[in-house]
């Protein structure tokens, strides 16, 4: 299985309700081993925890589509999956699987335990979705890192 990261993930900010900051899908032929899951946020103060929600996805949201990047330069196999962010329309969400809080003014590193990972069928995926509240909607840069 060869891996692979969600580069080149421009930082937005986030809303007040709910929304899906990043979405990686498996290809059709494909299943998607998650590895690490990601987040930063850039707030200027300590307030109340946002609500960080990594979720499976049945089908995609309308987001801004980036290139996904293989961990060895020397690799020329490109990914199978499809890295969207930014959703401006919500993926299909049929369950969330964990929950954070995450200080505005902090990030967090999740890495999934070896053979412990999430993993999802071919054209099934994953979103990490962000709700902020009023006066609290900091930039975000979200990151998946996946094998498949």
């Amino acid at each position: 299985m060869l891996k692979y990261i969600s580069g080149g993930v421009t930082p937005v900010a986030i809303q007040t309700s709910a929304r899906t900051m990043l979405e990686l899908i498996a290809g059709t032929s494909k299943p998607v081993r998650l590895k690490r899951v990601g987040v930063s946020f850039n707030g200027s103060a300590l307030a109340a925890g946002l609500l960080c929600e990594l979720t499976r996805i049945s089908a995609t949201g309308t987001g801004t589509t980036v290139t996904s990047r293989p961990l060895d330069e020397r690799m020329t196999v490109t990914a199978a999956a499809v890295i969207e962010y930014n959703s401006t329309v919500e993926p299909t969400t049929t369950f969330v699987l964990e929950q954070w809080y995450i200080q505005p003014t902090q990030g967090v590193e999740i890495w999934m335990p070896l053979e412990d990972e999430y993993v999802v069928a071919p054209a099934a995926g994953f979103g990490f979705r962000v709700t902020g509240a009023a006066g609290n909607v900091p930039i975000c840069a979200p990151k998946f890192l996946w094998m498949e």
